[in-house]
């Protein structure tokens, strides 16, 4: 089974904030995803536990991925310690980064990211490439440690209430007659039939869509990223649009890159 497109998100994200001036930033958010690890495993780690295979962090064992491995060594290479038995997880005034100022950081990469969240990738990722889900949500139980498989279930959905975990599509909309309003959807189906979203509004046209292995927390993630810019109420007595946002074309193009979206055909 392939990789989710939101652990291939950040595996980008990673790279380029090693590429970019913030080798720490980039490793930490690489690590945390490609191994489950808490916070306090991952500040334990010196370069000497990452430059080995597996990884080993009091006795947990990690086999290390070639995109982690290659990872690892661009982030070698920018900071380039002076010993490897130093942490990695330093600030330029050599001082472990704390876990309130790497939320605080993550935070400013993406409104809806923390550390915990980067947990639940892992742990989202390794469901998709579990042949059995019923299995390998078992197996994430034992590995974070949790007393029964809906608490597993639970935490990898950011403590909402447990989904299903399936594939579907989201979708961005179009309304023609307000060019900055955009609808961004979800759709079950494997083929999103216009006509059965759109029959009612002629004046709205499909325009992006991109497949997700987790169609539900895919939508999710992308709204709580556009909470500021979501539509507001139409008159006084309610009528909420919770699908509907005024994004500039900045914006717009943005999550469309970001989040891989496609042409509607």
């Amino acid at each position: 089974m392939s990789d989710t497109n939101e652990f291939k998100n950040y595996i980008k994200i990673s790279n380029n904030l090693i590429e970019n001036g913030q080798p720490v930033l980039g490793l930490f958010i690489a690590i945390a995803i490609f191994t489950g690890f808490t916070y306090n495993e991952i500040k334990k780690m010196t370069w000497n536990n990452l430059l080995e295979k597996p990884i080993n962090i009091n006795g947990k064992y990690v086999n290390v991925d070639s995109e982690l491995e290659t990872l690892i060594k661009k982030a070698h290479d920018k900071i380039k310690p002076r010993y490897n038995i130093q942490k990695f997880l330093l600030s330029r005034k050599k001082m472990v980064f704390s876990q309130q100022r790497l939320n605080i950081i993550l935070k400013n990469i993406d409104e809806s990211l923390s550390i915990k969240d980067l947990r639940r990738v892992y742990g989202r990722n390794f469901l998709n490439k579990s042949k059995n889900a019923f299995e390998g949500l078992v197996q994430l139980q034992a590995y974070f440690n949790n007393s029964n498989t809906n608490i597993t279930a639970k935490f990898i959905q950011g403590g909402e209430k447990a989904h299903r975990i399936s594939k579907g599509k989201v979708y961005i909309i179009k309304d023609e007659l307000y060019p900055s309003w955009y609808k961004i959807g979800r759709a079950k189906d494997e083929v999103i039939r216009e006509g059965t979203l759109l029959h009612h509004a002629p004046m709205l046209t499909m325009m992006k869509v991109v497949d997700s292995d987790d169609y539900v927390a895919l939508e999710r993630k992308i709204h709580r990223e556009l909470k500021e810019y979501r539509a507001k109420p139409r008159n006084d007595k309610g009528g909420k649009r919770p699908e509907w946002f005024k994004l500039t074309d900045e914006k717009l193009n943005e999550i469309i890159e970001k989040y891989n979206f496609v042409d509607y055909e």
